[in-house]
Parts: structure tokens; sequence; C-alpha cells
């Protein structure tokens, strides 16, 4: 599938200026062009690759596209491409967290697993996710509770 990459855009109806569709700094989009039809997916890091690097993982997809001669703009949808993670790292992966302990150094690493594994249907994983300040006993803030809270949102949505 061809298209680029991009990342904080709009999308524009020429005839009249009105924005179509918006995507912010934060997130990563691919742009395909078919035909009459814009194709957006959009991707999101997760630390599922070996040794828990970041992968890019589609998560939705949207069109834009031309019927009759007017614009049509789908509903954003939960798309998200397939992919795994092995039962021996999942549990390694709970052998290293500990309830109570407050919120680990790795706290990016720790909350972009536990929103895959909620993503892959984990309970446990979605329960820690979820409750993520109770179970290390430490309230989250700056930018641990605003990658805490969309990964829940992300979670959230998906899942609906």
């Amino acid at each position: 599938m061809e298209g680029f990459i991009i990342s904080e855009f709009n999308v524009f109806d020429c005839a009249n200026g009105n924005s179509l569709v918006e995507y912010d700094a934060t997130q990563i989009c691919k742009v395909v062009e078919k035909k009459d039809t814009l194709q957006i997916n959009e991707y999101k890091y997760f630390p599922i690759a070996k040794n828990y690097e970041w992968e890019l993982i589609k998560i939705s997809k949207q069109y834009i596209t031309l019927i009759s001669g007017e614009i049509v703009v789908s509903k954003l949808e939960p798309d998200v491409e397939k992919f795994n993670v092995d039962n021996k790292t999942t549990e390694n992966f709970f052998s290293s967290i500990q309830k109570g302990k407050g919120i680990n150094k790795n706290w990016e690493k720790e909350i972009g697993f536990l929103e895959a594994l909620s993503i892959l249907g984990n309970l446990k994983a979605w329960n820690i996710l979820k409750n993520y300040e109770s179970y290390t006993g430490q309230e989250t803030d700056g930018a641990t509770a605003e990658t805490w809270k969309e990964a829940v949102a992300t979670v959230e949505w998906i899942k609906q």
C-alpha cells in the first residue's frame, strides 16, 4: 500500500475551505490515495517488540471519498492491525511489576505494554491499567498522567 506518513494535519474542502478532518501532532497517520478516496490510517507505538522495543501498530481508519459529486467523510473507526505478545513475555512482564511500589522509572513502557495487552483482551492488564494509580499506590501527574489517561481512553474506544 503506497501513501505517506504524516502527523498534525487537516484535510480541507477546496471549494469552501471547510476542514473535513483534523489530526493533531500526537497522531501518526498514513494517508493513502485511491481513485476518489483518501484512506487515513492512524498508528500508535507499543513496546511489544523484542526487549520491549517500540513497534508501530495501526489502530484506526477513516475514509474521505467522493460519492455523486459529494464529499463523504466516514466516522473514525477502530481497525487494529493484528499483533500478539507471547505468553512468556506477558508472564515476565506481570512478575516484574509490583503492586503498591510506586510508579516504575520505565512507566512509559509499562503503561504502553499494559495498553497493548488490554487491546488484546488481557483482563489482568486492563484491570491494572484502568486502576493504575491505585495499583502503583501513587498519583500520576504531568506526562505520566497524560500517557495513562490516553492509554485508557484508547482501549475503551477500541473495545466499544
